[in-house]
């Protein structure tokens, strides 16, 4: 299970930050679900980040590109993969792992998340306009295209990512209920910055194009 950890991280909840004890969450709750987290970092981020409890691997740049995420991928031996953003926990009942290692035989699963509030912890019913975990077969990948525009955090990549694999005649498949817990917080983006990326993406399916072109 890849991610890659911020090297500044924080997350208040009633004027206290327990970011790192979140993060902390975060890790042991993907250990417990069966995966085995790796962190793609700089080097520099790998000696401020190097005490945490999961595996790194060292990346030319700030921050990983998706491709990044799918090289890693590929290199790991591992049948099925996933990417999963670093502030969310994933749901240990729900013994993803074990399901997937059994169900998935094609393409690609999506994963959404359930919001807690920052002031009571409680859930939001909040949309979150996205998608925040993907698990895939890896062999997979080597029928599909992708964009090197493609960041993990930016605007609508978590959306072109699953119309790739419908592209190249992937199966896409949802969970049932959410599959993660997300800590509310403020946007990385700007609204300006998700409408001006939308009309590339409404283009590209609606002309059947090469969704990374």
């Amino acid at each position: 299970l890849f991610t890659s950890i911020p090297p500044k991280w924080s997350r208040s909840s009633n004027g206290r930050n327990f970011g790192p004890a979140w993060l902390q969450l975060c890790i042991s709750s993907w250990k417990a679900s069966g995966f085995r987290p790796i962190s793609l970092n700089s080097a520099a981020e790998i000696e401020g980040l190097g005490t945490l409890p999961i595996e790194f691997q060292p990346i030319p740049r700030a921050r990983p590109l998706i491709t990044d995420f799918l090289d890693a991928a590929k290199r790991s031996g591992s049948r099925i993969a996933g990417i999963v953003n670093a502030d969310c926990m994933t749901i240990p009942m729900l013994n993803l792992a074990t399901a997937l290692e059994d169900l998935l035989d094609n393409g690609v699963v999506i994963v959404e998340r359930l919001n807690l509030s920052q002031e009571d912890l409680r859930p939001t019913g909040q949309h979150c306009y996205g998608f925040d975990a993907f698990f895939f077969t890896v062999d997979s990948l080597e029928k599909i295209h992708w964009s090197e525009d493609w960041k993990i955090g930016s605007v609508w990549w978590d959306y072109c990512f699953p119309f790739a694999f419908s592209a190249a005649s992937q199966k896409i498949r949802t969970l049932p209920s959410p599959g993660l817990i997300h800590l509310d917080h403020e946007k990385r983006w700007s609204q300006d910055e998700w409408r001006s990326a939308l009309p590339k993406l409404i283009s590209a399916v609606e002309g059947n194009a090469a969704l990374y072109e």
